[in-house]
């Protein structure tokens, strides 16, 4: 899909029926902007596509680092301490 209205038009002329009202609801909306106005409508839909797919995204790699928590907290019993440094060995 080109970032063009052009491209816009092109890609969202197979959504199927949901995807022509949610359109024609916009554009209905928007039709102060007069001609323009279905190309704003497309506009608009994708920025809600942006933002809806960034909603997901989070929601994915929140899922991923609660999943990671969990393996370290079951890990955690699985782990030794380090030996005791001999004396004079320095540290801090």
């Amino acid at each position: 899909m080109t970032c063009t209205p052009r491209g816009w038009r092109k890609a969202s002329a197979g959504g199927g029926p949901p995807a022509d009202e949610a359109v024609a609801t916009i554009t209905q909306g928007l039709s102060s902007l007069g001609p323009d106005a279905h190309n704003a409508a497309i506009y608009r839909i994708g920025q809600i596509v942006s933002q809806q797919s960034n909603v997901m995204a989070f929601a994915d790699v929140f899922y991923l680092l609660t999943g990671l928590f969990f393996l370290l907290v079951f890990a955690t019993p699985l782990m030794r301490r380090p030996a005791p440094l001999p004396a004079g060995a320095g540290g801090h």
